[in-house]
């Protein structure tokens, strides 16, 4: 009776062992940082904001999955956090800073956010592998998402 109490035990302790650094929470997503390049005739104040939204090409009846990253204007970068490897669709959306009224500039952001719809007109893509670290460039006058 012992034997067999103490070899149960021992198997316990193995797969506590075994599984335990596995954890609950399953495998995280990767970190991707980047930068985005702007055509040269949009002027983005640093007081302006906006997004980068990856959304994945093939999504379940949820709608879920993806990332959204807000941008600042002063420096165009972004940081996408815990994103399950996989194809997206890229999106971008420029927001002007409240009460600053400027109609070309408007205009302008509206334009660029029509062009880089992720639900619409957008025809950036990329891949995000198992790297836990990935740098991008998302290059508005190219039209590409170039990883580093």
């Amino acid at each position: 009776m012992l034997k067999t109490g103490f070899r149960l035990w021992l198997l316990v302790a193995a797969l506590i062992c075994l599984v335990g650094p596995v954890g609950c929470g399953g495998k995280k997503g990767s970190t991707v940082n980047g930068k985005l390049v702007l055509p040269p005739n949009v002027q983005v104040d640093k007081t302006d904001t906006g997004d980068v939204r990856l959304i994945p090409e093939t999504r379940d009846k949820s709608g879920k999955g993806g990332a959204t990253a807000n941008f600042n204007g002063s420096d165009l970068t972004f940081t996408l956090k815990d994103v399950a490897p996989g194809k997206y669709k890229v999106g971008v959306t420029l927001t002007p800073y409240p009460g600053k009224e400027n109609k070309e500039r408007e205009a302008t952001f509206k334009k660029i956010n029509h062009q880089y719809d992720v639900e619409g007109g957008s025809k950036l893509t990329y891949e995000v592998t198992s790297d836990s670290e990935q740098s991008i460039t998302i290059d508005l006058v190219a039209g590409t998402v170039t990883k580093k």
